[in-house]
C-alpha cells in the first residue's frame, strides 16, 4: 500500500502543502478551525502517518532514547525497565531497551550501536563489570556526546547525572531487622564488593553488626551475584553450619535460591531469619515470607526520565539524587 504523504492530503482538502504541515503539526497560523479540523479528518481517513526520519532532520530531535539494563531477567529491572518505558512514551519518546548481560564490553558497544541510531538520550545501568574498570568508564562517558543518566548503579567521584537509593542505608536497616529479630550469627550474601551498590550494602551491614557488638565470621561472607542459581548455592553450605541464625541476601532472587535450599531440607524458616532486598511481587505471588529493603522503582524511573528529559532540553543541567530505601516486613 502506497504511503498517505502531505502533498496526497493537500489534494483531497484543497490547500497548499504547507498548510497541512502547519495543522498536522499543531503549528501557529491564521488557518480557520474548521479547516483544521477537516484536514485532520482527511488525514485519519487516508491512513496518515507522520515521517519520524524527515521530522528528525528538521528539528534535530528523532524523539528516541536508550535504555541500557544489565539482566533484563532481573524482575527489579525488567519493571524497572516497563516503568520507563511507560513515562517516556507519556511524553511521546520511543525506548530502545537493550540488555549488556552484566558486561562492561557490552556496554560500551551498546552505547555506541545506540547513538549511532541518533538518539536524544541515554537511560544506563551500568554492569557489574564496570566497576573493575573504572579508568575505562570514567574516559568512555566523556565521550558520549548525547545526555545520558546512570540509573541505581552509579559511581563516586564522577560529575554526571545519577540517580540511585542509598545503599548503606539499606544494608543497615536490613541487618538491623535480624538483630532485632534476635539474630546473631549473620551470614551475608553479598551483590560483588567491588560495586557501588555492593560495597555500600556491606559497608551498612559492617555498621549494624558493630553497634550491636557482634562479630562478623568472614566465612559467612559469599561474595555472590545477584542471582537465583547462586543463592541457591549459597543457601546450601549455610545449612552446613548450624550457627547461622540469620542471612541477609543483598537482593530477592538471591533469598529465594535460599528459600529453595531451605525447603528441600526441611528446615523451618523459624530457625533462619532472611531478609532480601528489593521487595518483589514475586514473594507475594508465591507466598514466601520474605522481609525485604523496598526500593521504590515508580519514584526511580519518575526521577530518571525527569532528570534526562532536563537535560536534553538544557545541556549544563546536572543533579545527583540520592533516595531512601525502607524495610517491608
Amino acid at each position: 500500500m502506497k504511503k498517505t504523504r502531505l502533498i496526497d492530503i493537500a489534494k483531497v482538502a484543497g490547500v497548499s502543502e504547507a498548510t497541512v504541515s502547519l495543522v498536522l503539526n499543531n503549528k501557529p497560523s491564521r488557518i480557520s478551525q474548521s479547516k483544521k479540523d477537516e484536514i485532520r479528518k482527511i488525514a485519519e481517513e487516508m491512513n496518515y502517518r507522520p515521517n519520524h526520519l524527515a521530522r528528525s532532520l528538521s528539528t534535530q530531535k528523532s524523539h528516541t532514547v536508550g535504555l541500557i539494563i544489565p539482566d533484563i531477567e532481573n524482575p527489579f529491572f525488567s519493571t524497572l525497565s516497563k516503568q520507563i518505558e511507560e513515562i517516556m512514551r507519556e511524553k511521546g519518546y520511543l525506548v530502545f531497551i537493550v540488555n549488556s548481560d552484566d558486561s562492561f564490553h557490552q556496554d560500551i558497544e551498546l552505547i555506541r550501536e545506540l547513538t549511532d541510531r541518533q538518539i536524544d538520550g541515554l537511560l544506563i545501568c551500568p554492569s557489574t563489570e564496570s566497576y573493575s574498570n573504572l579508568e575505562q568508564v570514567r574516559n568512555f562517558y566523556h565521550q558520549i556526546e548525547i545526555p545520558f543518566v546512570l540509573v541505581d548503579r552509579v559511581f563516586e567521584g564522577i560529575d554526571f547525572n545519577q540517580v540511585s537509593f542509598d545503599h548503606e542505608y539499606g544494608g543497615y536497616i536490613a541487618t538491623q531487622y535480624l538483630i532485632e529479630e534476635g539474630c546473631k550469627e549473620i551470614a551475608c550474601f553479598t551483590g560483588g564488593l567491588t560495586t557501588h551498590n555492593g560495597n555500600q550494602r556491606y559497608r551498612g551491614f559492617e555498621k549494624a553488626m558493630n553497634e550491636a557488638n557482634l562479630k562478623i565470621d568472614v566465612n559467612a561472607i559469599y561474595d555472590g551475584d545477584y542471582r537465583f542459581e547462586t543463592g541457591y548455592k549459597f543457601g546450601k553450605s549455610v545449612l552446613e553450619h548450624n550457627n547461622i541464625d540469620g542471612v541477609f541476601a543483598f537482593n530477592d532472587l538471591m533469598a529465594y535460591g535460599l528459600f529453595k535450599a531451605m525447603f528441600e531440607t526441611k528446615t523451618s524458616s523459624n530457625k533462619i531469619k532472611i531478609v532480601g532486598y528489593d521487595n518483589l511481587k514475586q514473594s507475594e505471588m508465591f507466598g514466601l515470607p520474605l522481609t525485604s529493603v523496598e526500593q521504590d522503582i515508580n519514584l526511580l524511573g519518575n526521577i530518571a526520565c525527569d532528570q534526562l528529559l532536563k537535560q536534553i532540553d538544557d545541556e549544563n543541567y546536572k543533579e545527583n539524587t540520592v533516595l531512601k530505601p525502607k524495610i517491608a516486613a
